[in-house]
């Protein structure tokens, strides 16, 4: 469970997220589509909804990494995913 603070952090970097990884990033982890529903309602393969669902958490995970370490480095601490 992720503290007030850190969600709002993470809502903020998944705004920033392009289209349509945020998109897909939303429909499976928030709204619980499943892969399958996804690529339907999108019209595309669920390779490419496998694809984009990796590289968005790779670059989700990347902001927060680089904001813990700064925030170690300011004296807070940040619980990364």
């Amino acid at each position: 469970v992720l503290a007030n603070e850190n969600k709002e952090e993470l809502t903020r970097y998944i705004r920033q997220m392009e289209e349509p990884d945020r998109r897909i990033f939303i429909m499976r982890f928030f709204i619980g589509e499943s892969i399958n529903e996804i690529a339907a309602k999108l019209g595309v393969s669920r390779n490419v909804v496998d694809t984009r669902l990796f590289r968005g958490k790779k670059r989700l995970r990347e902001k927060l990494n680089a904001a813990q370490k700064e925030e170690r480095n300011n004296g807070r601490y940040i619980q990364v995913l």
